[in-house]
């Protein structure tokens, strides 16, 4: 009798006749459950591919005004080596000399040459080494300059 009242169920289980594996409520449920999370899912998935797409657009704008601005510096760049190089033009040297400061030629009383064993005896007297390995690169500079002190201390002892 108890054999008669139990049925085989699919795997070989045996189930009694009035109680099912899942009734209908709990599959529908969980079907529903099933399709609510794959939308879930479907949705943020679009919407973070929107919001990816729009970040892609917003970085090539980004991208765009940067390159604009990098060609405008390079522009002002060129521009002001330019103006660097016409100002630095002896020409223009020359100009701003006798124009502006009043500067003029050397008359020859003004030229003072040092004999090279002049300039070696005074080198160690004042700068540092630095400054002397630079000196020695323009040494008709230094030349320059010592005869110009040392014209215009004369000059001062005589007033």
């Amino acid at each position: 009798m108890l054999a008669a009242s139990q049925r085989q169920g699919a795997k070989g289980f045996s189930v009694s006749p009035g109680t099912r594996s899942l009734p209908r409520t709990w599959k529908r449920f969980r079907r529903r459950l099933v399709f609510i999370s794959g939308l879930i899912l479907f949705l943020a998935l679009t919407f973070g591919k929107a919001y990816l797409s729009m970040q892609v657009v917003l970085k090539g704008y980004q991208l765009e005004d940067l390159k604009r601005e990098i060609y405008l510096i390079k522009r002002e760049n060129e521009q002001l080596q330019k103006e660097t190089a016409r100002l630095k033009t002896p020409e223009r040297i020359a100009q701003v000399a006798t124009g502006r400061l009043g500067m003029g030629e050397p008359s020859s009383e003004q030229i003072c040459y040092c004999p090279p064993e002049a300039r070696e005896e005074s080198g160690g007297s004042s700068g540092s080494a630095s400054s002397q390995t630079r000196a020695e690169g323009n040494s008709w500079l230094v030349a320059f300059s010592r005869a110009l002190q040392g014209w215009l201390q004369d000059e001062g002892a005589g007033i």
